[in-house]
């Protein structure tokens, strides 16, 4: 017996009817289900549709949906009309179809899902009048596990300062209290200049410029590659740091929103010269041989990862330029202002975590008297 003696005349019309009907619609298609993980073994993109990584057989642990829409532009969603986060391939699938009925039907509203991917961080409805130190407390309690303490440090601050507006505006009586977190200030991880030197010899000559300009100017990797033409003066030997990528998108501000010149390293002028001649002022400075294009995040991961492998090393491509830069400049006496000012903080809190590898400043505390004393034969309890 075939197949086809199994099927319903009825059933197989039906599904052609629709089947002609989509086609005769012309049914949106929009959006595509993305990942911003990659797997957790080999650090590869996640591929495929369901997505997932066909070397290691896993899979992200969260989705968005990737839309164009006409009218509203580009629009990400990462969680459901309920606020549940796009934490499987099955219910990102299931949201996508539902987004492109309502596309289709011409009712579609973005802040119905764009709204909803914050509800997690949100409080019930509520009257911010009403808001009191024990709703803080509780939103603080019920923010999701596994972030980091800097990343919960920076939702409390924004919704402190949310509370700081009503209250200038008289808005609210009085600002309800906000627990206090305390980030620990982690001795930042570095290598010297000479294993510095050595990483940079494992790294394919046609790659090693831009590695050269992160470990000697001080940058971000996200900044550097975002570097155009126009942001170098090659006359007053100085660079602006105006725009950045974020998830392979260039956003035209940096972390601290401050665009402000920075003193070109010496030692990479003659690099600067090289790359900048013959190029546009909207050109980017550093580019890929292969693309032409800038270097994506994950190709430069992968070049550091097998370089540092090479040398036998586990560190961060960001640990052992900017982070190295920054302790060696200290180990060497150079004051925490002008470390500040070359790597771009606005807040000088951020650069004192470097202020441990000072060590040279710290002897002046220990010099010798100019009177010659043992200070063994003294007496002191």
């Amino acid at each position: 017996m075939e197949i086809k003696d199994h099927i319903n005349p009825q059933s197989l019309g039906a599904f052609q009817l629709t089947f002609n009907n989509q086609m005769d619609n012309n049914l949106s298609m929009a959006g595509r289900i993305r990942t911003k993980e990659n797997c957790p073994k080999c650090k590869e993109q996640f591929k495929g549709n369901p997505l997932h990584c066909p070397t290691c057989c896993t899979s992200p642990k969260k989705y968005f949906i990737d839309l164009h829409v006409k009218g509203f532009g580009r629009i990400k969603v990462y969680s459901d009309k309920q606020g549940h986060p796009l934490d499987s391939f099955p219910r990102a699938q299931r949201v996508l179809e539902s987004i492109r009925y309502e596309i289709d039907q011409h009712v579609f509203d973005p802040t119905k899902y764009t709204a909803s991917d914050i509800h997690e961080y949100l409080f019930e409805t509520i009257d911010v009048r009403d808001i009191r130190s024990f709703h803080i407390q509780q939103f603080y309690e019920q923010l999701p596990e596994g972030k980091s303490l800097k990343y919960l440090s920076n939702i409390m601050k924004a919704l402190e300062n949310f509370f700081n507006i009503l209250l200038r505006y008289d808005l609210i009586p009085k600002k309800p209290s906000f627990p206090v977190i305390t980030l620990d200030r982690k001795t930042p991880r570095w290598v010297d200049y000479e294993i510095q030197l050595n990483l940079l010899e494992a790294i394919p000559e046609v790659h090693r410029p831009i590695f050269k300009f992160l470990a000697f100017q001080g940058i971000r990797p996200s900044e550097a590659r975002a570097l155009k033409v126009k942001d170098i003066n090659l006359k007053q030997n100085t660079l602006t740091v105006a725009r950045t990528y974020s998830d392979r998108e260039i956003r035209e501000r940096v972390k601290g929103k401050v665009v402000k010149p920075r003193l070109i390293n010496p030692a990479v002028v003659p690099l600067l010269v090289e790359l900048c001649r013959d190029k546009t002022p909207e050109a980017f400075v550093f580019t890929s041989p292969r693309t032409q294009k800038t270097y994506s995040e994950n190709v430069l991961r992968r070049i550091w990862d097998d370089a540092r492998k090479t040398v036998g090393i586990d560190i961060t491509l960001y640990e052992a330029t900017r982070h190295s830069l920054a302790s060696i400049a200290a180990s060497n006496g150079a004051s925490i202002t002008a470390i500040k000012d070359v790597l771009g903080h606005t807040d000088i809190r951020t650069t004192l975590k470097y202020a441990h590898n000072d060590l040279e400043s710290q002897r002046v505390v220990f010099q010798k008297p100019h009177k010659k004393i043992d200070i063994f034969k003294l007496n002191i309890d």
